[in-house]
This record gives C-alpha cells, structure tokens and sequence, in this order.
C-alpha cells in the first residue's frame, strides 16, 4: 500500500520496512518472492542500484526468472556488465514456466539477441 500510495501516502521508507517484515516473516515462498521483487523494484526506482541488486538477487536465490531478467537488464547499462548479463539471460532462457513467465523469456530472448548483435 506504501509503495503504491493506495489508501495511504506514497512512502517507499514504509514500503521497504513491510517488504523486509514479509520477507524476514518467510510465511509462503510466493510471499518471499513478491517481497524481495517489490523491494528490489522500490529501490530501483529510487535510484538505490546496489541495494536493488541485493533484493533481486534473493528473488534469483528463490528461483524467480523475473529478478535474473532485471538483473540481466541492470548489468546490459555497464559497460563491464555483459558477460553478467548474458549469463542471465541464458538462465532465464532456461527456467520452466513455474520459474519464469512466457513474456520473460521472449524479453530474455530480445535482449540477448540485442547483446550479441543478431
């Protein structure tokens, strides 16, 4: 409700201490993914790079193919990203559709094809 500013005023602060609670909570694995994606994508937005990477990444540790193709996105803007990327990509490319959704994978698919000039 903080991150969207529903019902109540739009505070990321609030949005992030709820997500960490949930996350920390580990009731359900669909409700540690969410958390750590909502995190992740907050603090994305906020212009907190590192700490966005850090969430996404304990999406990817709960195999959520959506995270590794943020991931991926964020390592394509470095220049010294692509090797990174492109392993994300692949891994995304990989997942089962419990993992990934069908729009990741053809955006994974875009994306790589992009990174490798085809």
């Amino acid at each position: 409700m903080y991150s969207a500013g529903k019902g109540v005023r739009k505070d990321l602060k609030k949005a992030a201490y709820w997500y960490r609670k949930a996350f920390n909570n580990r009731t359900r694995l669909t409700g540690l993914t969410s958390a750590a994606m909502n995190l992740a994508i907050d603090l994305k937005k906020s212009g907190d790079i590192r700490g966005a990477i850090r969430w996404f990444e304990k999406a990817r540790a709960l195999e959520d193919g959506s995270a590794c193709l943020e991931l991926a996105k964020i390592y394509a803007a470095r220049k010294t990203g692509r090797k990174k990327a492109e392993s994300l990509l692949r891994e995304v490319l990989a997942s089962n559709s419990d993992n990934a959704s069908e729009w990741d994978r053809e955006e994974a698919q875009q994306l790589l094809e992009k990174l490798l000039g085809n």
